[in-house]
């Protein structure tokens, strides 16, 4: 079973990044295409392979659609609380979609502490923010 991953909409899908099973964390991303009732479908997204690594495996995170294009993963847990920013690219059509491209983001200015159990949340305009709140900090 899988517990505390991150899932986001993404148009007529629904992508779930990592998470934590009984044994282990997990850092894989998986794609539930809901276009058409009773023909529902997962996929397991793969890495470009011109990208670069992927994200350090993890639980308690939080994933936001920002634009139509891109997901943005931050924190979470995976035997100690994690700050660390990642753009998970997914393409712009659904058959480009089985392929993603993560990369670190290193962004000015003070960080939120490390935490897990937190949401995020995008405010859209006047100009985009995303907003980290809440969560655990241990």
């Amino acid at each position: 079973w899988r517990r505390t991953h991150a899932a986001a909409a993404v148009g007529e899908e629904v992508w779930m990044i990592g998470g934590a099973t009984s044994s282990s964390f997990l850092n894989d991303i998986w794609v539930l295409d809901i276009a058409e009732e009773g023909q529902e479908r997962w996929s397991l997204a793969d890495d470009d392979p011109a990208a670069g690594p992927r994200f350090a495996r993890r639980a308690s995170h939080s994933a936001t659609l920002v634009g139509s294009d891109r997901l943005i993963l931050f924190g979470g847990y995976n035997g100690h609380q994690l700050s660390d920013l990642w753009s998970i690219s997914i393409g712009g059509s659904r058959r480009d979609r089985r392929s993603v491209a993560c990369q670190r983001i290193r962004a000015a200015g003070p960080a939120p502490a490390p935490r897990s159990g937190h949401a995020a949340v995008l405010a859209p305009v006047p100009s985009p923010l995303l907003f980290f709140v809440g969560g655990e900090r241990v």
